[in-house]
């Protein structure tokens, strides 16, 4: 196994009289040896006739059951790493979901497990993981945006800086600043400023900047061209006067492109995973000529009629697809589990699909160690490097 990018082997080893010997190699090396006594005592952890009474001391077994383990240097070790989560043939849901348990006259105690659903209640927890995803994503957008319609508006109070400019320092920023033209639309766009106010007035306006530029360079490339310079003079100060009188507006807009850009940087990061998470499901979904739309924060199916269903309208691949995707990319407790486990990934994928599955999984969560059990050559692909062929003898 693999954990904070080291690598660990788990063995046990059933030795006579029902001892059992159990080591942890790799970057670390422990190793215990449990009794006959003790191995029967922890197996009770799983007893349901602990849980309903069935034992004569609870408090007792309890006791006991913690003096064992607390000792048991490879158990601590294995306790410290986040449980793998299983998705099985069932294909139950992924997220970790601990079930309190009481001991009759002693406390609580929390079993890990993993809440099981059929297929149907998997898309419903995965829907309501996708669409808090989209409520977040459009709060925090919300946000950035609404802080960058503060700037936009403070910075007409701020004086701007036109000191010390020149001629060709003039052009250079002039002819810089109208390539900056797509992302002040984009950030207009974000706040929401009218598409038509936007044609009208934001878009005349680089137009005519472009303009007053051009005829400013061909006349300062006319002027260096010419001998007589007092010829000119008079030509490149009618041509380069617009661009000074645009100096403020241009310097004003400059200052507040910085804050444009922070903005537009953090809205890709926020839109990352989403932007991955489209990506991925396209791949799969395209072949049937169907995608996921978001409409107000919720998620719906686009039919090859481009009408809309609800995630039912799913095939029983494609729901297997959405759950398993949208958990890798939003559930934060995949995350912090860090080991997935996958028992037959290849049930209901056409054979593209299983090619595709192992790829997809692994873009949709870089950090996941992903342990597949299957049967088909296609899941395994190429892969062989990272096959553990499993023989019955």
């Amino acid at each position: 196994m693999e954990h904070d990018g080291q690598e660990f082997t788990i063995t046990s080893r059933k030795l006579a009289h029902g001892s059992i010997d159990i080591s942890i190699g790799g970057a670390t090396n422990l190793r215990d040896t449990l009794s006959a006594d003790d191995v029967r005592l922890i197996g009770k952890i799983g007893d349901e006739d602990l849980y309903r009474g069935g034992v004569s001391d609870p408090d007792d077994l309890a006791h006991r059951l913690r003096v064992i383990t607390d000792s048991i240097s490879t158990f601590a070790f294995i306790n410290s790493i986040p449980t793998p989560i299983f998705l099985g043939l069932d294909r139950t849901t992924l997220t970790p979901s601990p079930v309190p348990r009481t001991i009759r006259g002693g406390r609580a105690r929390v079993l890990q497990s993993y809440f099981r659903t059929q297929l149907d209640d998997a898309i419903l927890e995965a829907e309501r993981l996708l669409t808090r995803q989209l409520s977040i994503l459009s709060n925090e957008r919300n946000k950035i945006f609404a802080e960058l319609r503060s700037q936009f508006v403070l910075s007409l109070f701020v004086i701007p800086d036109v000191g010390g400019l020149n001629i060709d320092t003039l052009l250079d920023r002039a002819a810089t600043f109208e390539s900056r033209k797509y992302t002040v639309v984009y950030a207009l766009e974000r706040i929401n400023i009218q598409p038509d106010a936007i044609a009208n007035i934001v878009e005349p306006f680089f137009a005519e900047i472009a303009s007053i530029t051009k005829r400013a360079f061909d006349a300062k490339k006319d002027y260096d061209k010419t001998k007589d310079k007092t010829k000119n003079t008079e030509n490149l100060f009618v041509a380069i006067g617009p661009l000074f009188n645009l100096a403020p507006s241009i310097s004003i807009i400059e200052r507040t492109l910085t804050k444009v850009e922070e903005a537009t940087r953090n809205d890709k990061m926020l839109s990352e995973p989403l932007e991955t998470y489209q990506r991925i499901m396209g791949s799969f979904f395209g072949d049937s000529g169907k995608a996921l739309v978001f409409e107000e924060n919720a998620v719906r199916v686009q039919l090859p009629s481009k009408k809309t269903a609800d995630l039912t309208s799913l095939s029983s691949g494609e729901r297997q697809i959405f759950v398993l995707i949208t958990h890798l990319i939003f559930n934060p407790a995949i995350k912090a589990q860090n080991v997935l486990l996958i028992d037959e990934p290849e049930l209901s994928l056409h054979l593209k699909w299983q090619r595709q599955f192992v790829t997809a999984i692994r873009e949709a969560s870089p950090s996941t160690q992903m342990i597949l059990a299957t049967h088909s050559p296609e899941i395994i692909f190429d892969r062989d490097n990272k096959l553990i062929e499993l023989v019955i003898s």
